[in-house]
């Protein structure tokens, strides 16, 4: 029989089924027991908390320091414990710290029945949380979290919000997601930590965050925060945040535009916030103050643990960042990174692009304090980040162009509140143009602090030099200095100077040998130059050309204040000559003209090229001397300008040594010296010192310009043992007659063979002779015929009678048995005067040993007239006896004999006349008309 037969009839126990019956019976009795609370409740659908109840309750929350208050606290049928104006606070506190009108909290009613309370369901209603007085900003019970709703509901392991908002520090706030309750408590139920939970000090704590973080949040403008829960683990919360505000204001100025924040986040079963990942953050606009103002932002953040993690500063982001403008300056973006480097101080490593220039900074950065140190290297014309510095409101600025893109570092220090404090920079350019100064390279240290710049180790390099110096300014009052060595072209350079004489006096030299050395310091105020320039330095120049005149080398000191300028030690030399000069102009504030020019200069080199140097001014003075070898020349004086109440004055004195020959006024002396003294009515010359015909010429000339009336010229003059044939050679005029006589003497020797037979004798023989002659009187200069004076005439040991100097007289008295060559004239005196042009001789003795002749006449130097009267007069015996008998005979008639002198210097006219009265009256005198007319005015 088979095996399913024999077992037919009999039952056979199933576990399963066994245990789905008894699962089945337990839901019929929970079932008649909800009943029987639902008739319990019926009556009005709420039911009062069972005082076990509510005092285990009561004793759970004094235990944690917590004391319950409600207007109503009830069971209703629908699994709620209900609790109205519900307050909770801490024991030894008045005023309730947590408010809400409704509380809700699910529960299981057969967990009730036996006396636990099950929380499966949480829910609060319009509830607000207040922050203690003693934290509080107002000092006053203030609401930090506000309007509080949540909809708590427990899944198993896990709590579920369906419903979580309220506001806090401005932010809207909404929370929805799993959270596992390992977070909350630990596998048995009770708090993680060993010691008690300090409830109050923990609430206090999050009290000061929120209100620290109202600080922060007043600016905002609606802040959203809305986060999403996941379910990934049961060992913490992991959520999604997003945060956006419409704007934010900064109390610093800093304002935030639109603005998205997104991130992931983790709490742990620590109850520790953290960080998952970096966040994301997109700003369409950002702007701070004038200071900065960009386009669209991108950010990446990592941040920190725990709530102040969360909110507070990142430990590391990331930033590009476009269309800048910061501090007027436009920038195409920026790529920046930041990390902490301590609680309070922020890195921040930035790339800054504009077009090929670049800029990298690094910076440390104080938030709280509001300062940094920021350190920069790049390619980038500097004159673009000068738009951003004081400097942009300096008209007067050097103009500086970089036409290649220089690289630079620089640290810049900003104290507290963004306040500058100081910068270094260093600066290496290639090609670039200073002014009109075009520069190969340059390369320069600069250190600006509040209202000061200075820029050192500056090395400027152009084609044909290289030029080393500093410079400074004070950007409060303007002042600025420049310090300048080495070779340089001095027109490059007169932007600087900023002085018009600067350009006019080197266009005047041709620097053929190379450019000048220099080393200067110039000093000024941009805007008021005039009042507050000064300058001092040195220069040398190798050979050059200056006016026109070659000169080896030149060398000087400048120094120059405000309305003076100074040249000391000017020295300019031309082989073995120098001319070594102190020169000062002076001028008045705006003027159009210098006030004067002070001078003094002592000078060995040649007059021409000295009155080159000097100017046109000079040339007409120096066209009247010339000499064989260079003057020393002395002078110093002072020359008035326009800008000068004495408008045209000058006052010099000049000491002048021409050591060798030297011609004046087409006369040849030996040597000349003389001192000059100029000032506004006199042109003295005094100590007259000249050599003529080997003799001295000496005296002084005096020029004065009286107020009203014409210029008078004052003469004492006096030559001392001068030699005749000397005399007749370097005077023109005398010259012209020795030259006549001796054609006249030719011409006489042909027709006479006895005297071509004989020995010519020579102008040493015939002409000599030694003659002091001196004048003494004034006139107007260049007017012969207004000159007044008189003065004497010394001949001596001369040879007259070999003299034919007024041509036929000699022949006559010749004819006359009575000649020159017979009668040895030795000495010669005379006194003369001058006026109105005529030269009148009174009495006029010429001697020798057995004759003399006695004359008088004048010479009218206007027409070129002659009018003399001579008588001779024998003396001694003669030793030619033909003559001795004719003088025997003619001596009781020697006064009756007169010879007349007419005609001009070049063909006088003579004749011979007799009168026996002259034995009583003596010689006939001869008048000037045009001297006796002046005697009579």
């Amino acid at each position: 029989m088979p095996k399913d037969q024999a077992n037919n009839g009999k039952r056979h126990f199933k576990p399963l089924r066994l245990l789905i019956s008894l699962f089945n019976v337990g839901l019929l009795i929970a079932l008649v027991l909800q009943i029987v609370l639902i008739v319990w409740l019926l009556p009005n659908g709420n039911l009062t908390l069972p005082k076990s109840l509510l005092d285990r309750i009561n004793s759970e929350l004094e235990s944690k320091g917590l004391a319950l208050d409600t207007s109503k606290l009830e069971i209703d049928l629908r699994g709620y414990i209900v609790a109205d104006d519900v307050k909770f606070g801490f024991g030894n506190t008045r005023e309730p710290a947590i408010e809400a009108k409704r509380v809700l909290i699910g529960f299981r009613p057969l967990a009730l029945l036996i006396g636990e309370v099950s929380l499966d369901d949480i829910r609060i209603i319009e509830g607000n949380i207040f922050c203690p007085p003693v934290i509080s900003p107002t000092g006053t019970r203030e609401a930090v979290i506000k309007n509080l709703y949540v909809r708590a509901e427990r899944q198993g392991h896990w709590w579920k919000l369906d419903r979580f908002h309220f506001k806090a520090a401005g932010f809207k706030i909404s929370a929805a997601g799993p959270i596992p309750r390992s977070v909350l408590e630990d596998n048995n139920g009770k708090k993680k930590n060993d010691k008690p939970l300090d409830l109050k000090s923990s609430f206090e704590e999050a009290c000061r965050y929120i209100v620290e973080t109202q600080e922060l949040t007043k600016g905002l403008e609606d802040p959203i925060i809305l986060i999403e829960l996941e379910k990934e683990s049961r060992d913490g919360a992991e959520f999604r945040f997003h945060y956006q505000s419409r704007k934010y204001t900064h109390p610093s100025g800093l304002v935030v535009g639109p603005n998205v924040t997104e991130g992931i986040a983790e709490l742990g079963v620590d109850k520790i916030l953290r960080a998952k990942g970096p966040a994301t953050a997109e700003v369409f606009t950002l702007q701070y103050g004038d200071v900065l103002k960009t386009g669209l932002t991108e950010l990446r953040v990592t941040l920190g643990q725990g709530l102040r993690g969360v909110f507070g500063m990142p430990q590391h982001a990331t930033a590009f960042v476009y269309d800048i403008e910061s501090m007027g300056l436009n920038f195409d973006g920026a790529f920046l990174t930041a990390q902490p480097i301590s609680d309070d101080r922020i890195q921040v490593y930035a790339s800054i692009k504009r077009g090929n220039n670049w800029l990298d900074t690094k910076s440390k950065i104080h938030p709280k304090e509001q300062s940094a140190h920021i350190h920069l290297t790049g390619r980038w014309d500097p004159k673009f980040f000068l738009q951003a510095t004081p400097f942009a409101e300096i008209k007067e600025l050097p103009q500086v162009d970089f036409s290649s893109r220089p690289r630079f570092q620089a640290k810049v220090k900003l104290g507290k509140d963004w306040t500058f404090e100081q910068t270094w920079m260093e600066i290496d350019s290639g090609p670039a143009s200073y002014e009109s100064l075009k520069v190969e390279s340059l390369y320069a240290q600069a250190r600006m602090v509040p209202g000061k710049v200075e820029l050192d180790k500056i090395t400027i390099a152009t084609k044909d030099y290289t030029v080393k110096g500093q410079y400074w300014q004070n950007l409060k009052t303007n002042d600025y200095r420049f310090l300048i060595r080495g070779h340089v072209n001095p027109m490059d350079i007169s932007f600087i100077v900023d002085e018009a004489w600067w350009d006019e006096l080197w266009k005047r030299f041709d620097l053929t040998g190379g450019l000048p050395q220099a080393n200067m310091d110039i000093r000024g105020r941009y805007g008021d130059n005039a009042n507050h320039k000064w300058m001092y330095g040195w220069a040398q120049i190798p050979a050059c050309t200056f006016s026109g005149a070659a000169v080896d080398s030149a060398s000087t000191y400048l120094y120059q204040i405000p309305t003076t300028l100074n040249l000391m030690q000017l020295e300019i030399n031309d082989g073995t000559r120098s001319t070594l000069a102190d020169l000062q102009w002076r001028y008045i504030i705006k003027g159009k003209d210098r006030v004067s020019l002070a001078f003094t200069a002592h000078s060995t080199m040649p007059l021409k090229k000295v009155a080159a140097m000097i100017g046109p001014e000079a040339e007409p003075y120096e066209s009247l001397f010339t000499s064989e070898t260079p003057p020393t020349v002395k002078a110093a004086g002072v020359i008035y300008g326009e800008d000068s109440p004495l408008n045209g004055e000058m006052f010099l004195n000049i000491d002048a040594n021409f050591p060798k020959q030297t011609v004046f006024e087409e006369i040849t002396f030996d040597r000349v010296a003389f001192d000059v003294f100029r000032d506004s009515k006199a042109v003295q010359l005094n100590n007259i010192d000249a050599g003529i015909a080997d003799g001295i010429l000496t005296g002084t000339a005096n020029l004065n310009t009286p107020e009203k009336g014409e210029q008078l010229l004052d003469l004492d003059l006096t030559i001392k043992d001068a030699k005749l044939l000397g005399m007749f050679t370097v005077i023109p005029q005398l010259a012209k007659v020795r030259d006549g006589a001796e054609t006249d003497d030719k011409e006489e020797d042909k027709g006479n063979k006895e005297k071509s037979d004989s020995k010519e004798k020579s102008p040493e023989e015939k002409y000599a002779g030694i003659i002091d002659i001196d004048f003494k009187g004034s006139g107007q200069p260049g007017e012969t015929v207004t000159f007044k004076g008189s003065g004497d005439i010394d001949l001596r040991k001369a040879h007259l009678g070999e003299l034919h100097l007024f041509g036929g007289l000699s022949r006559l008295l010749g004819n006359m048995g009575i000649g020159f060559g017979t009668v040895d004239f030795t000495k010669l005196k005379a006194k003369y005067s001058l006026r109105n042009g005529t030269i009148y001789v009174p009495d006029v003795a010429v001697s020798g040993a057995t004759a003399q002749i006695d004359a008088n006449g004048y010479y009218n130097t206007q027409k070129d007239f002659l009018d003399f009267v001579l008588t001779l007069n024998p003396v001694g015996a003669i030793d030619t006896p033909v003559v001795s008998q004719v003088l025997t005979v003619l001596k009781p008639l020697t006064n009756t004999v007169e010879v007349k002198l007419t005609g001009t210097l070049e063909d006088p006219e003579w004749k011979t006349s007799f009168g026996l009265l002259r034995i009583v009256t003596g010689q006939d005198k001869v008048t000037d008309p045009d001297a006796q007319k002046g005697a009579e005015n």
